[in-house]
């Protein structure tokens, strides 16, 4: 792999083919950490935004409240 190629990997370009990060993961060492972020327990991000996206139940409030806010 070119001193070019591994450049534009450390910048994060994603002109760089697939291959060539896998390779250059295999190379450092780090291939078998790519399998961990398929795992949703150990993405705590995706795991926080879903928890935030979830749907919030709707309560019927008192007869008074009702009265309260009606125009």
């Amino acid at each position: 792999m070119s001193v070019f190629t591994w450049q534009k990997i450390e910048k994060g370009d994603t002109s760089v083919a697939m291959g060539t990060w896998l390779s250059a993961l295999e190379q450092t060492g780090l291939l078998g950490h790519l399998e961990q972020l398929g795992e949703p327990e150990h993405d705590r991000l995706g795991q926080a935004l879903r928890q935030q996206q979830l749907r919030v139940r709707g309560r019927r409030g008192n007869a008074q409240s009702s009265i309260d806010y009606d125009f």
